[in-house]
């Protein structure tokens, strides 16, 4: 941990120090000379900013689903709470490497009941240890997560990311000014949240850019009490000026699944293999259509037991459609596999359908209400010793808002 504090600091004085010598050497630069096609501008500068959102979520059963949460899907730890979700900080210095060599930075905080998603619960370090346990059916109490902490340098096409960061699998975000619904997917939960370890972006031409980098494995600190081992990769592709497609992929092994998935100690070692392919199309300035399918391999080694292979498997679209610069209007529909029995029975499916609105009195207001109908259609997967919708039912209908306030 010292070893990275040290590292962080080192990177931020080089930052502050590059920037202010090569602001200076730009200070003379006019706007209307040639001197500004070349991007002449202080590159001292730091920006600040962050978001609160807080809301509520409840479901037909109410207290009577027997579950302390809204079951698979759902951020939110508790039913009928009204919740801070997020109240979140950040400063960054970007690179700008249009003149060559550049170095920048980003820090980010958390407060509030989404903290847990976004720390280091992998191996239980860092911030980990900031986020209170609350023996719920779902994640953990408030706390304090650092959800990206990291140094990038740049020359011109290439970048290179060292630190926390958020993974690129998938579409969904856990940052709240990112995201359309206030839930999430089923699809949400068997992705990473966060990575530790270095990544680099290649800008093979304006179309494509390329990624390839190493972790310390899902959600693991730079302690990496475990001492996994991950591989990131994949692409970013504009297909055309209106349609692009994300690919990206980690694999690697852990021996901390028993923790991270709270499975027993018996789990030796687990291979994993997750992948994300995306198809966005912007046909005009109102629609974003969006098509995610994902696939995750585990194969864990128990103590005197052979391999066990799990996996799951899942597509879900979304819709969002501009009415006008106040409203806006989405669908989503998901079906999921859950061969790996992240919530209980094997080979359970489940579907997700979601509408939500979205109203933006002002640009830094957005009150986001939605209503959701969530189905155990096949295995009647448990969850937490029932059913996961509660007691005996397999679907329910469930509903909430958020407010989320930019600042």
């Amino acid at each position: 941990m010292k070893i990275l504090n040290i590292c962080l600091s080192l990177l931020a004085a080089l930052a502050a120090g590059y920037s202010l010598t090569y602001a200076a050497e730009c200070n003379p630069c006019d706007q209307v000379d040639a001197c500004a096609e070349v991007d002449c501008q202080p590159k001292s500068s730091i920006d600040f900013g962050g978001w609160v959102q807080a809301g509520v979520y409840t479901n037909s059963h109410g207290w009577r689903n027997g579950l302390d949460s809204n079951g698979p899907g759902h951020t939110f730890t508790q039913r009928n709470d009204v919740s801070l979700n997020q109240l979140y900080f950040y400063a960054e210095k970007k690179l700008n490497t249009r003149r060559g060599f550049d170095i920048g930075w980003r820090a980010e905080a958390m407060y509030g009941s989404d903290a847990w998603v976004t720390s280091d619960f992998g191996d239980g370090k860092f911030d980990a240890q900031w986020v209170s346990e609350r023996g719920s059916t779902i994640g953990a109490g408030y706390g304090l997560s650092l959800p990206q902490l990291y140094a990038s340098i740049g020359y011109k096409d290439l970048t290179v990311k060292l630190g926390k960061f958020y993974t690129p699998i998938g579409w969904e975000a856990i940052a709240a000014d990112q995201e359309f619904f206030y839930s999430h997917t089923f699809t949400y939960w068997t992705e990473p949240s966060t990575h530790t370890g270095v990544t680099a972006d290649y800008k093979v031409n304006d179309r494509l850019t390329i990624t390839a980098g190493w972790t310390t494995g899902l959600s693991n600190s730079i302690e990496n009490k475990y001492e996994d081992s991950g591989v990131i990769a994949g692409f970013t592709l504009a297909l055309t000026d209106k349609s692009n497609v994300y690919y990206y992929t980690t694999f690697g092994k852990t021996k901390n699944f028993g923790d991270a998935r709270s499975l027993g100690a018996n789990v030796l070692r687990d291979d994993y293999f997750k992948q994300s392919l995306v198809y966005e199309w912007l046909p005009n300035d109102r629609w974003q259509l969006v098509t995610q399918w994902d696939l995750n391999n585990d194969a864990f080694v128990e103590a005197g037991a052979v391999k066990t292979h799990n996996s799951s498997y899942s597509i879900n679209q979304r819709a969002i459609y501009k009415l006008n610069d106040l409203w806006s209007l989405g669908a989503r529909v998901e079906w999921y596999k859950d061969d790996a029995a992240y919530w209980g029975t094997p080979d359970a499916e489940y579907v997700g359908i979601t509408f939500g609105l979205n109203y933006n009195p002002t640009k830094s207001l957005s009150i986001r209400p939605e209503i959701r109908y969530d189905a155990a259609t096949e295995g009647k997967a448990n969850f937490s010793g029932a059913l996961p919708y509660g007691n005996s039912r397999s679907d329910q209908l469930c509903g909430g808002a958020s407010f989320l306030y930019r600042f």
